[in-house]
């Protein structure tokens, strides 16, 4: 029969393998959230209110639309730049659109950010020069500090396995407290991204917050969904918790055995 001992601390190692695969996997992916508009109640808006914009759809022969607004002059005949409508993708790290570069190089007055397939807000973003207006800018400080709270969490799971490993050969209390505390701190850290992430879709659906430029009275026809990810990380903070809780039972049994040999 296999030691006990043996049983919970190979248990910790796969555990902490485990919840670090849940938790890594989400930071290299772009399909935490999904932005698309409904097109029919573009239509039914534009047919009603035609007096203030048109809408109009630049590619209508390609799977991802993109559709221009055209804004009326207003009572003094001024212009306005034209809004672009698109679908994309987010991650925490990029946000990403599946329209050809062919299509976007057609519309006249696109910010250069979306002109490329993907935007990095990790090397990309700064406030200062960013072109972003006031809201856009807030959720891109939300976007990357969800990101840091992962990369600190990615961290605090690479830093617990090479320890845990070493625990487990020389059977250190300390090094197994250590251990069990961070795997700990990676789900808290997870947690923070989550509630990041949930925050910022708040404000994108009550707020009418935006990445890209959206007239107010189009806020209701831009769906967003989560991907993936936001499962796959909170599997993740569960094993991180359970993880924790098994290191911290091995310390405890760690000490009891080293008390009954000391005596």
């Amino acid at each position: 029969m296999a030691n006990p001992l043996f049983l919970v601390s190979v248990t910790s190692v796969v555990l902490g393998g485990v919840a670090s695969l849940f938790m890594m996997i989400p930071l290299g992916s772009n399909f935490w959230e999904y932005y698309s508009y409904d097109e029919q109640a573009l239509n039914t808006y534009n047919n009603s209110h035609g007096n203030i914009f048109n809408v109009v759809l630049v590619n209508p022969n390609e799977s991802a639309k993109i559709y221009r607004v055209d804004f009326k002059p207003d009572k003094n005949n001024r212009s306005h730049i034209p809004a672009y409508l698109f679908s994309q993708n987010s991650g925490l790290i990029r946000i990403c659109s599946q329209v050809s570069a062919e299509t976007k190089a057609k519309c006249n007055h696109l910010p250069d950010m979306w002109k490329h397939p993907c935007y990095n807000f990790v090397t990309e973003y700064d406030e200062e020069t960013s072109t972003l207006n006031a809201k856009g800018n807030i959720l891109a400080k939300m976007q990357t500090s969800a990101a840091s709270c992962l990369i600190v969490s990615t961290i605090d799971l690479m830093t617990a396995s090479a320890l845990g490993i070493i625990a487990v050969f020389k059977k250190q209390v300390a090094l197994v407290m250590v251990t069990g505390t961070l795997y700990m701190m990676a789900g808290i850290f997870g947690v923070f991204t989550l509630v990041i992430t949930y925050t910022k879709r708040t404000y994108e659906i009550e707020d009418c917050f935006y990445f890209v430029t959206i007239p107010p009275q189009l806020c209701y026809t831009r769906q967003i969904t989560y991907g993936y990810p936001i499962t796959l990380m909170w599997i993740g903070v569960f094993f991180c918790v359970a993880t924790c809780a098994i290191w911290i039972f091995l310390a405890r049994a760690l000490t009891v055995i080293k008390s009954k040999v000391m005596m």
